[in-house]
Formats: C-alpha cells, structure tokens, sequence
C-alpha cells in the first residue's frame, strides 16, 4: 500500500513537471510581435531605424524575459488594430484609458500624461478658454488615439482624423484646422521638430482625457504564458530599479 502510495505521488510530482515544461515550451517557442507608431521623442524613426528611449524600455523587458520579438511600425490606427484583435502582440506607447482597460493586458507605465488643446495665437487671443468655446473648432485629431476616442465619446463632431501628429502641425498652420489636442511634453518636443517659430501656437484649454499614463500592452488573446513571463520580467526590473535610467530619461525629455 504504501509503495503503490509513493508510485502515485511520484506520478503525480512527475506529471507536474512536464505541465511545466510544456507551458515553458510553447512560450519560448513564440516569436512576439511588437507594434508601435513613429511618434518622436518617444520612439521614432531615424535614418531608416526605429530609436526612442520608450523603444529602450520595453526592449529592456522583453530581453530579462527571454522573448523572441520582431518590431512594427505602423500608422497608429492600424497598430491599434491589430493589438485589440492578433494574438501575441504588444503595443506601446498607449494611453491607458477605461474604455481601453478590458481590452489589453497592461504591462508596465512609461510616463505620465496632460492633455491639451492647442491653437494658434493670432487666432486664440485668450489666456484660456473653456471646452464650451472650443466646441464647434474644426479639430485635428489622431485615427485611433485616445484623444480621438475621447472626444467621440464626448460628441464632439468637427473632428479631423490624421495619421500622424505631424500633419495637425501642418494643417493648423495652413488653417485646415484650428485646433487639436496634444500631450503637454509631445507638444512641447514635436513643435520644435515641426515648426519653425512654436511661439505662434499655445495651449488653450485642459482636456478631460481619462487617461494619466502611457503604457506598453498585450493583446488580450495573448498567450496566458507569455504575458506572465513579460509582466514578472517587468516587475522584476523595477523591483531591482533597473529601468531607473529609461523612465529617466523620459522623464527629463525637454
């Protein structure tokens, strides 16, 4: 009885630890599939290769992981796309939101948000205005963003989708808007990229956003395995303060 006792534990125990192994397998055998959107400073492409201390950060994570991983750059709708709906994908830098909150796991914060809007002086003469004022401007806005879905969700109808917060510059100073909303610190580093004289453009009102930090996310669908491995990778880095120098610098982007 007894011997035939131990047999089973022994079965048991031995049964486990090839569970083990077959979960560890399968997740080591997936290649990740990371997207993202040229979106300086935070990761952007230059001269043909895709740099960012956002970049920095999640690469960091994903090699105390140990994860196989291949990196997009997309317009921003489309990464958004195919984040909410392909298995085994990992997206950043994304808001996070409520509306957004069932539809990712969310993996780590990479900086804090402060949405405004922003128009042009000669235009907007007020120190500030209130939402109300700003209501019926024609407002540039990013396909996808959590700014656009903010404001779709608030009503908001003068609304002009783009691909990339460098055509609102654009478009703002030809007058084909005449507004749109931004985070306070991309503002302030893309105008210097994309205009010659930023003092002609300002910020005019707060924007309610519900959404304080941006992130890097997993597909829902993902792996169960694989999200863990990238979650306990990232826990462990901030635990031992080793993205101390990434979260830094983009900290003190200016």
């Amino acid at each position: 009885m007894v011997r035939c006792k131990l047999l089973t534990l022994i079965s048991l125990v031995w049964a486990s630890v090839l569970s083990l192994v077959h979960v560890q397998s399968r997740a080591e055998s997936i290649t990740l599939r990371v997207v993202t959107e040229d979106s300086y400073p935070l990761q952007y492409v230059q001269d043909g290769h895709l740099i960012g201390p956002a970049l920095d950060l999640v690469e960091k994570v994903l090699v105390e992981a140990d994860v196989d991983y291949e990196v997009e750059v997309l317009p921003w709708a489309r990464a958004y796309a195919t984040a909410e709906i392909t298995p085994n994908v990992l997206i950043f830098s994304i808001a996070r939101t409520t509306q957004r909150e069932p539809l990712f796991h969310w993996i780590g914060s990479i900086m804090s948000l402060d949405y405004h809007f922003y128009g042009l002086k000669a235009q907007y003469p007020k120190e500030k205005y209130t939402l109300d004022e700003l209501r019926d401007a024609r407002i540039g806005t990013i396909l996808g963003s959590a700014t656009y879905q903010h404001l779709l969700a608030e009503n908001y109808e003068n609304l002009y989708a783009v691909a990339s917060p460098k055509l609102n510059f654009e478009k703002l100073l030809s007058k084909r808007i005449d507004i749109f909303p931004a985070n306070e610190l991309s503002f302030a580093i893309s105008c210097t990229q994309f205009v010659q004289d930023c003092d002609q453009i300002r910020s005019l009102s707060s924007i309610g956003v519900p959404a304080t930090e941006l992130y890097f996310a997993m597909s829902k669908s993902s792996d169960p395995d694989l999200v863990n491995k990238i979650q306990v990778a990232y826990h462990t880095l901030i635990k031992e303060q080793r993205l101390a120098d990434e979260l830094s610098q983009i900290a003190n982007i200016h």
